[in-house]
């Protein structure tokens, strides 16, 4: 089986055929079957990001050429949780720790076609990244799942400046279930996130100061 990959302009809506992805490129297996869209299809200047869930990018170009696979992340490990245009950030434990004491690392394999490599690796144990949005002035938030000194799950909030510094600037209070919390709207001074809150059934606004 193959996977047929389309662009159509906003304008005219007609479909233009970019290429195939087939099970043998890549690792891939039928990708209707592993994607996840919202983040395993990506546009960028030069192509449409692909990649199912354990460590394997496929560039797909907007000119017809040949699909290539881009840097892969150790199999069977890696997570993915999140793409733009340089490309798609995976998790994966940090080499040396046991699941019980996990400190997550965050991988990119670039879409240019570099080789892959670290991001950023959460500060503490058991901590495990879910998600991570590029910001406007070059460096990202992300969202870290991390079990407290209470033994309970809290979802934390982290800005990455360009040159790799971090900051924890927000953390859910306990008992909230660790809220998934979906990628921020941003603003020169805070972040706004849509909250699903499973504790509570309910779907807040939260904006947290930068």
């Amino acid at each position: 089986m193959q996977d047929t990959i389309w662009r159509a302009s906003r304008t005219d809506l007609v479909p233009v055929k970019l290429g195939v992805v087939s099970p043998g490129i890549g690792g891939f297996p039928d990708l209707a079957t592993v994607m996840e869209p919202a983040v395993w299809l990506t546009p960028t200047t030069s192509g449409v990001l692909l990649a199912p869930t354990w460590g394997t990018t496929t560039l797909v170009p907007y000119d017809a050429g040949p699909a290539r696979t881009l840097a892969p992340i150790a199999f069977p490990d890696a997570t993915g949780i999140g793409a733009d245009e340089a490309g798609v950030y995976w998790t994966r434990l940090h080499p040396g720790t046991i699941d019980a004491q996990a400190v997550g690392e965050i991988m990119l394999s670039p879409a240019d076609g570099g080789p892959a490599r670290s991001v950023w690796s959460t500060p503490t144990a058991y901590a495990d990244p879910i998600s991570i949005t590029r910001t406007k002035d070059g460096g990202w938030v992300v969202l870290v799942l991390q079990k407290m000194d209470d033994l309970q799950d809290h979802t934390t909030v982290w800005t990455i400046d360009a040159s790799g510094a971090a900051r924890q600037i927000a953390c859910s209070p306990a008992g909230a279930s660790a809220p998934l919390i979906a990628p921020p709207a941003e603003a020169p001074d805070a972040f706004s996130f849509a909250v699903h809150d499973y504790s509570t059934g309910k779907r807040p606004i939260i904006r947290i100061a930068r």
